[in-house]
């Protein structure tokens, strides 16, 4: 392996999200011809000026929901495929400045 791959890509551009869900945004964006980018929700998207363009398809993401059990305390973890996202390819609008993500370094790494 001497240059990066697949999971560095999905890092790269998805840095914020679980390993799982950067994997399944990166194979959609390929899948369906979309720029991999920042991730919003449609909402989101309004808060920072921008508009989802007309037709567009979300990207579905993994997301755990908790519930708790009527006859006890017992909590129960499930993951649901129901979170939607837009990349920032999918909409149009004000300038939008990405965030850098994070680099490694040893001044910050544990002993």
């Amino acid at each position: 392996m001497n240059e990066p791959g697949l999971v560095h890509e999905a890092y790269t551009r998805f840095h914020t999200y679980s390993l799982h869900n950067q994997l399944l945004a990166l194979a959609q964006c390929a899948e369906r011809d979309i720029v991999p980018g920042p991730l919003r929700t449609f909402v989101g998207w309004q808060r920072l000026g921008r508009t989802v363009r007309k037709g567009e398809k979300a990207i579905i993401l993994c997301s755990p929901a908790t519930r708790r059990k009527e006859d006890d305390d017992e909590v129960i973890i499930a993951f649901t495929f129901g979170a939607r996202w837009f990349a920032l390819s999918q909409t149009v609008g004000d300038a939008y400045e990405e965030a850098t993500s994070p680099s490694w370094s040893e001044d910050r790494a544990p002993d």
